[in-house]
């Protein structure tokens, strides 16, 4: 079976470490130049959790799936309202976005596995110098703050900062696990830490994660697939694994969740199964999925059944309206908004010959915490609304 679907998470063969950098420091000119190493570490302070929480029960335990055509989301075409504002990637993808609350964005722009660190302000998008260039995997921000993946040569993945133009690192998690950040929690394995403005502090997964999904005041986890359940919760005291209704038959796979409402939140992904041919050989399928949690109780959307296997929502956030967006498997863009499902596709994306064609060329989102700013990304950055 594949790997867990994360827009999100590193896993690298090399070796890796992590920086953190003053975000003050991005929006001043940036001299060609030195970039000092990472020798000191940032403090750790007294655990956040040392055990887990009890896991939930899924309620219900199952979902199950309608006839192969039929479409529960009744998804309504509309007219994009994207605008693109970077040229395309002259090689890789734009990734890993983090969106300020003034609307700038910090991404990564990635040739191919490893990339550079860029600041969007506007339509200007500028370089943001690191001590490892070319080696950047991942970012997450906080406030003042930038926490940078990146594959530094060490023998371990590492947390570091920037101090008045000094740069400091230190020992996280052995390489070979995955890697994600957001907002101030970082993922490494079965394990998180999070930054409390003074010291990182740690907490433990109840199994091994894949990514960070939700909000910063609303952090989830998606596990590896190995794991008891699919998903873990912050519940402000301690992780939990959060169990979602099975389909039978098929595997039930998982990208992001988003909370909407107090008490509500959506889980989006893909269920697929595999079915035999005349010859008794294997062919994959898929349809797109999204739960729905409230008041205690799980809800199941299907969408009609992929004939390729590939149908999947591959990341999704917050719009700031009680609503979410969500990008699929060929980058289109779903909004939900008032229980509606509406889809779009930026111009840009679309096939010059054949405006029907679809183009992979957004694979994730970004979105500020308040949800007024809203990004694309993939071979290049597309702004909702302006």
């Amino acid at each position: 079976m594949e790997a867990p679907l994360s827009a999100r998470a590193v896993t690298c063969g090399v070796v890796a470490a992590l920086a953190v950098l003053s975000l003050s420091a991005c929006t001043d000119a940036h001299p060609a130049a030195r970039r000092p190493a990472a020798t000191r570490a940032d403090p750790t302070g007294s655990p956040l959790a040392t055990g887990v929480a009890p896991a939930t029960r899924a309620k219900p335990a199952s979902c199950q799936s309608p006839p192969r055509r039929s479409d529960q989301f009744h998804a309504r075409h509309v007219t994009a309202d994207w605008r693109k504002v970077t040229p395309d990637s002259p090689s890789g993808f734009f990734r890993q976005g983090n969106v300020s609350a003034d609307g700038s964005l910090l991404t990564v722009q990635d040739p191919g596995g490893i990339g550079e660190v860029r600041r969007l302000t506007g339509d200007t998008l500028e370089p943001v110098p690191t001590p490892w260039p070319g080696k950047s995997l991942g970012l997450a921000a906080s406030g003042e703050r930038l926490w940078v993946l990146t594959g530094a040569g060490q023998d371990k993945y590492g947390l570091g900062s920037r101090e008045a133009g000094t740069w400091y690192g230190g020992p996280l998690a052995s390489g070979g696990v995955d890697v994600d950040g957001r907002g101030p929690w970082v993922m490494a394995g079965d394990r998180t830490m999070r930054w409390d403005g003074r010291a990182w502090r740690h907490a433990p997964l109840p199994d091994a994660g894949a990514s960070l999904t939700g909000t910063t005041q609303a952090p989830w986890t998606v596990l590896e697939e190995e794991a008891r359940a699919p998903l873990a919760q912050w519940t402000g005291r301690a992780w939990r694994l959060v169990r979602v209704p099975g389909v039978k038959g098929k595997w039930v796979q998982l990208s992001a969740v988003v909370p909407t409402r107090p008490g509500e939140f959506w889980a989006l992904g893909m269920v697929k199964w595999d079915e035999e041919d005349a010859e008794l050989e294997p062919l994959a399928r898929s349809r797109l999925l999204a739960l729905r949690w409230k008041a205690g109780r799980w809800s199941c959307l299907f969408g009609p059944t992929d004939e390729e296997g590939n149908a999947r929502f591959t990341d999704a956030v917050h719009d700031g309206r009680d609503g979410l967006w969500a990008v699929t498997h060929d980058g289109e863009l779903w909004h939900l908004t008032d229980g509606r499902w509406t889809r779009e596709r930026p111009r840009e994306t679309r096939h010059v010959m054949n405006p029907d064609t679809a183009h992979a060329d957004i694979m994730e989102l970004a979105a500020s915490e308040d949800g007024r700013h809203v990004y694309a990304l993939g071979r290049a950055v597309w702004r909702l609304g302006q």
